[in-house]
């Protein structure tokens, strides 16, 4: 079972359009797996109505700034950042996860 692990500043269009492209890739890569895989996105504050949002479009949300212990909880096959705003946490991310 693949567990992708999507990395943004935020989730959705309201930062952005980069976020709100890797809302509809999460969305996607859902549809695409079929229940074989996990999607997860990892941003830098959620709020309770974007965690509602993501779980409604079968990915899971999460917030390094309310829960970072739950983000190194995740074992992915494949990492994504698009960003140069997220390039440096996305390294020390993948470090943490890797140790």
């Amino acid at each position: 079972m693949a567990n992708i692990l999507l990395l943004a500043t935020a989730w959705g269009p309201k930062h952005g359009g980069i976020n709100a492209f890797n809302m509809d890739f999460a969305q996607g890569l859902v549809t695409y797996l079929h229940g074989t895989g996990r999607v997860f996105c990892v941003v830098l504050d959620a709020s309770h109505a974007d965690l509602a949002d993501a779980a409604a479009r079968g990915a899971t949300l999460l917030s390094m700034e309310r829960s970072p212990e739950v983000v190194t909880s995740v074992s992915p096959s494949v990492v994504h950042t698009q960003s140069s705003s997220t390039n440096t946490a996305s390294h020390c991310l993948v470090c943490t996860i890797a140790i």
